[in-house]
């Protein structure tokens, strides 16, 4: 998933280590040494793929795919009440298109 933000982060961010997947054929170890990085909490980075999938002017799929994923294999919730809060104050941000729920916006995701 990928995040883009036009806004100030809501939450505060998250620091984790950053490992690779990329292994050394001959060791069988990382290739990269992994690295501490700063990040946008997971509860946080989910509202705004609910933001994106609601006022995208062209629909995207990746977006409902994403919060498929997250729902039947990352455990999130998408009726809690924290994360709810987290899309409506990120759908007052200046900037953002109108929600579009319209029959021609669901056709074009079907």
């Amino acid at each position: 998933m990928e995040v883009g933000l036009r806004a100030p982060l809501l939450m505060a961010v998250h620091s984790g280590l950053a490992n690779t997947i990329v292994l050394n054929p001959v060791s069988d170890q990382p290739l990269i040494t992994p690295a501490f990085l700063r990040c946008i909490s997971r509860i946080e980075a989910f509202a705004e793929k609910f933001r994106a999938a609601l006022t995208r002017r062209e629909v995207a799929i990746r977006d409902f795919h994403d919060i498929d994923y997250a729902s039947r294999r990352l455990g999130i919730d998408i009726g809690d009440k924290e994360l709810i809060k987290l899309v409506q104050q990120k759908l007052t941000v200046p900037g953002n298109f109108p929600v579009d729920v319209s029959r021609e916006r669901m056709e074009a995701l079907r």
